[in-house]
């Protein structure tokens, strides 16, 4: 491995002589077995110049294996010793290989391969079985009707799974239904069906097989999370419309899916589907559902890790396209007291803004443009709103004065001493590197207006605050 990486670095210097002792190093290190054979074409392809497209190099690796797999029908290598060397390979690939030897072999070899295989795939873990997969998968209906009681007796039914999917070109097959049989009488864990899809020829895929395959997997004990798994692999991040059955599936799956709030946060195939659908198409009660579950969980699981990826992102996503479904029960426990108000102080950390040193992050409830629902909430809910809302904005604009929210706020509840004292609270969170003094020069200006108002209580409050800050401007000149 070492020589390769130096030969690439030097390959367009090297001279011929150079060349052939490159090559006679490589023959005194290396070893001419079979299976050392087998197992550097990939390793010397891949790890060859980086400069070759990957395309490229996966024709080469194609070609020496199946000019290797030729190689050991031709001398009839298939000892179950050299057999089990092979499957232990830790390659990324061996296609064609087992293509090959299905093809060049005799009836009655491939049944011995066949065999041999599955008592060398049982009993051990992490083995090359990509190789039994695509031999099995070329063989005719019938040998394979035939052999198929023999490779039901593989122990890691995921390897029959793969076999069944590579050789399908529709979901619904006798072999499938034997498959759904083998998972309903327990004989397989229907998490194999996920390794089905994996191999199974998307360009074959029909919308309306594919929503009764999904919908006959789904309805099997464990079934749904399978089903997410496979969804969430096949939309990656988006669903299109050409597949509508399958869609309505996959919303069905959601609405009726039983959500473990104790794991939800690990559960990103969920995530990654409801997603997928409610970005792209429109599902208001969907959003109402999944919203629900989320309010559920800040109040009922106690997770130091609340403000995560997958709520975050969801919630980017109901804000911006399902506020006024969601509004109403995320408004309710924005106002959570008593035993409650933790619930709001997890929504503040998530949804709420925060000033830093480069920046003034914007939070998610304050990303779109919903400024006069806030604002109306806050008249409706003037003893608590106006303090919690404030306490969560963006303080400044775009020109260093306060953000209009805020100043929307101040002029029209500055009067309540909690909305000052939740304004300061803001102002005084914030994370900061190297001299604090351009921050607080920043809120001195924010600040100016408001030395000037009508309102005694928003005057004095402005103008002590604004001593207050330039007495911390000294101190930290002093500190520097």
């Amino acid at each position: 491995d070492t020589l390769i990486l130096f030969k690439d670095k030097l390959a367009v210097s090297l001279s011929d002589e150079q060349e052939n002792m490159y090559k006679e190093l490589v023959s005194l290190l290396s070893k001419s077995d079979f299976a050392f054979r087998f197992r550097r074409i990939d390793s010397d392809v891949n790890k060859g110049d980086f400069r070759i497209p990957a395309e490229v190099k996966m024709q080469e690796v194609e070609k020496k294996y199946e000019a290797i797999a030729e190689e050991f029908v031709c001398n009839k290598l298939y000892t179950k010793e050299l057999m089990a060397q092979l499957y232990a390979s830790q390659c990324i690939t061996v296609r064609p290989f087992g293509k090959v030897l299905a093809e060049k072999m005799s009836e009655d070899e491939r049944a011995v391969f066949i065999k041999d295989s599955v008592d060398i795939l049982n009993g051990r873990e992490h083995l090359q079985y990509d190789i039994m997969v695509d031999f099995a998968a070329a063989l005719n209906n019938a040998e394979f009707d035939k052999l198929f009681d023999e490779l039901a007796k593989l122990e890691d039914k995921r390897i029959l799974f793969a076999i069944v999917a590579r050789r399908s070109h529709k979901f619904n097959n006798p072999y499938t239904d034997r498959l759904i049989q083998m998972v309903e009488k327990g004989e397989a864990s229907v998490d194999c069906f996920i390794n089905f899809w994996f191999n199974y020829g998307f360009m074959y895929m029909e919308d309306n097989d594919m929503a009764e395959w999904l919908g006959r997997v789904g309805r099997l004990e464990n079934g749904k999370a399978a089903v997410l798994h496979i969804l969430q692999s096949m939309t990656m991040g988006t669903i299109g419309n050409d597949k509508p059955k399958t869609i309505a599936m996959a919303v069905d799956l959601v609405m009726d899916y039983d959500v473990d709030l104790q794991g939800l946060m690990r559960h990103y195939q969920y995530w990654n589907v409801v997603r997928a659908l409610l970005g792209t198409g429109s599902y208001p009660q969907m959003a109402q559902k999944v919203h629900g579950i989320i309010l559920k969980y800040l109040t009922s699981v106690d997770d130091l890790a609340i403000n995560n990826y997958e709520i975050n992102e969801t919630y980017r996503l109901l804000l911006g396209r399902y506020f006024d479904e969601i509004w109403p029960e995320l408004s309710k426990a924005l106002l959570s007291d008593g035993d409650d108000v933790w619930a709001y102080f997890k929504l503040k950390d998530i949804l709420g803004s925060m000033i830093g040193g480069a920046y003034n992050e914007i939070g998610l409830l304050f990303v779109f443009d919903n400024t006069e629902a806030l604002l109306e909430w806050c008249r409706q809910n003037p003893a608590k709103a106006p303090a919690r809302l404030i306490d969560m904005a963006p303080v400044f604009g775009e020109d260093g004065a306060f953000s209009p929210l805020v100043t929307s706020i101040v002029n029209k509840f500055g009067e309540q001493p909690n909305v000052l004292e939740a304004l300061d609270h803001n102002m005084s969170c914030f994370g900061w590197y190297g001299s604090v003094i351009p921050l607080y020069s920043k809120q001195i200006n924010a600040l100016e207006p408001f030395t000037k108002d009508s309102r005694l209580l928003v005057k004095t409050w402005a103008e002590k605050r604004t001593r207050s800050l330039k007495i911390e401007i000294e101190m930290e000149k002093n500190r520097e």
